[in-house]
């Protein structure tokens, strides 16, 4: 219990603590006013991220401290949204709202903290992939057609 408390405290830093559960606030609060047509996509890619940074502490036997996968790959899953645009006005700004907080947070530490960069943007990058599947697959669902690869006749 000492080793989780010590990790999501950032080792008690109330800079790097405060920065990142800010930013996983602001990310998630975005994601749940832009996904709100889509709260199942949006549970499932949370609990992705957050079952990834739990992978993460225990493969580095808790010495990857922090809660910054869950951000990353959330803000990352709203790039998407962001950059194909979307049908409704709340999809972009709520998405342009967690990509700009988690790219502020990404810089800071990249200036900081330089061996976090490429990690932060390879979940980032991670988190993009998944938002792009659940798009394509929401749109596909909608559209009431057959799945690709399928030879089934009716």
């Amino acid at each position: 219990m000492d080793d989780f408390v010590r990790v999501v405290t950032y080792n008690g830093s109330v800079l790097h603590s405060s920065i990142n559960f800010i930013i996983l606030t602001v990310v998630l609060g975005a994601c749940l006013v832009s996904r709100n047509t889509r709260i199942l996509s949006h549970i499932v890619i949370v609990v992705l991220f957050i079952w990834l940074q739990v992978v993460l502490w225990l493969i580095f036997n808790f010495q990857a401290p922090g809660v910054s996968a869950v951000w990353c790959g959330v803000a990352g899953s709203m790039m998407p949204d962001l950059i194909v645009g979307s049908r409704r006005r709340h999809n972009v700004s709520g998405s342009a709202l967690a990509t700009f907080a988690a790219a502020l947070a990404i810089v800071f530490y990249g200036l900081t903290e330089p061996a976090t960069l490429r990690p932060h943007l390879a979940i980032v990058a991670g988190g993009a992939l998944v938002g792009t599947a659940s798009t394509l697959y929401s749109r596909w669902r909608s559209s009431n057609k057959r799945p690709p690869f399928t030879n089934r006749a009716d």
